[in-house]
């Protein structure tokens, strides 16, 4: 195998250890929304809609995503995505393509209204 073979195939085998199938949805209505004494720092979401893909890690079909609630930037976006539950206006939400918040849910990514 020549040098430059080799590259091709590992630049490959890196392109699908790293792709991700993130989930996104938009037009959704925010269904439910919980935080728990169990896990107080995850903030975990259900809409009404399904999302356009689901990464293998999220095994858990009784939320669409989950979320942090640790940061500064994970408190506005649960403001966020708290007036869009009040208000029932429909949002747009992506993934990160994996389930690292919580183990068999979608980590959230981005939230807008």
């Amino acid at each position: 195998m020549t040098t430059r073979s080799r590259v091709f195939f590992g630049i490959i085998v890196l392109a699908v250890c790293f792709s991700s199938d993130a989930g996104s949805v938009s037009g959704a209505t925010i269904t439910k929304l919980q935080i728990s004494k169990v896990f107080p720092d995850i903030l975990f979401v259900q809409l009404d809609r399904v999302k356009d893909s689901t990464p293998a890690c999220h095994i858990n079909g009784a939320w669409t995503y989950a979320m942090s609630m640790t940061t500064e930037s994970d408190k506005k976006m649960y403001a966020l995505l708290l007036a869009a539950r009040v208000s029932q206006a429909p949002v747009t939400i992506s993934g990160t393509g994996t389930c690292d918040v919580f183990g068999s849910i979608e980590s959230l990514s981005t939230a807008g209204l």
